[in-house]
């Protein structure tokens, strides 16, 4: 009877070991991933923000919504845009449901283009405003002013997973 009693206090105990070690697992797994998660969330804004204080908001017409086109400070053309899996021309690595994408070129229409997110990150938002619409330093001739008394100024919103 002793040693049925004790095989059975050892048996909860060994349950309530291995649960604890499943659950110190489980949750490092998370702490791992929520760190690449935060790396990568900490190269994309290190990467927005120095093309933007190296070069300027690329104002001009045309752009297409869901882009955040900047001019570099060599005079290229940088672009960011979230891009989903399905997409044929620009295909997310193996892997996430949506990417972030940068691209670079001489030209808007002669854009290379990179992932920069990895393969275990999903870009669930990417979202940016920009203020002011017009660019503030094209002289208004017919008006006689600038058409914008403001500094340029970028928003945005990235939410990965």
């Amino acid at each position: 009877m002793e040693l049925l009693v004790a095989l059975g206090i050892f048996a909860i105990s060994v349950g309530l070991i291995a649960d604890l070690f499943l659950s110190a697992t489980r949750q490092q797994a998370r702490t791992v991933a929520m760190s690449h998660a935060q790396g990568d969330a900490r190269l994309i804004t290190e990467t927005i923000v120095r093309e933007l204080r190296e070069g300027s908001l690329d104002l001009r017409d045309g752009i297409s919504s869901g882009v955040l086109a900047l001019r570099g400070g060599d005079g290229s053309y940088v672009q960011f845009q979230r891009v989903l899996a399905g997409d044929a021309t620009r295909p997310c690595p193996s892997g996430p449901e949506a990417c972030l994408f940068i691209g670079r070129g001489s030209s808007p229409d002669a854009m290379a283009w990179a992932p920069l997110t990895g393969t275990d990150i999903v870009v669930n938002a990417f979202h940016f405003w920009t203020a002011p619409h017009v660019d503030p330093f094209v002289w208004d001739a017919e008006g006689g002013q600038y058409p914008a008394n403001v500094q340029p100024r970028v928003t945005f919103f990235l939410s990965l997973a």
